[in-house]
């Protein structure tokens, strides 16, 4: 990644930095376990959004970031979707990923780049 490697406390990831030509494109898998702070994530993940945002055209964030994305009334919830718009970035999982009837999976990416049909 171009400014450096930051240092998550929260989560692991695994990222795919791909270059080819004038096409920078990106894949980073995320996982945040349960029991790590939300806050502490969201300001993680949105300096992790800033750095890959100036440089790449195309984006991609998933797998299991533990967050109920679907509890629009949580705080932490609506300040992660807020961070996400900020940054033209939308979620497309749409359906339940856990027993409870919660998605806690998440396909991210940029507005503008939509690789994936239908989650």
């Amino acid at each position: 990644m171009a400014q450096g490697n930051p240092r998550f406390i929260t989560s692991e990831l695994i990222c795919v930095d791909d270059v080819h030509r004038y096409d920078y494109n990106i894949v980073i898998s995320v996982y945040r376990p349960p029991s790590s702070s939300i806050f502490i994530f969201i300001c993680e993940f949105t300096g992790l959004v800033e750095i890959i945002a100036l440089d790449r055209q195309k984006i991609m964030l998933g797998r299991d970031f533990n967050v109920h994305l679907d509890v629009n009334t949580d705080m932490y919830i609506r300040s992660l979707v807020d961070r996400l718009g900020r940054f033209d970035l939308i979620q497309h999982m749409t359906a339940t990923t856990h027993l409870a009837g919660h998605c806690l999976y998440l396909v991210i990416t940029r507005a503008n780049y939509v690789p994936i049909s239908r989650c």
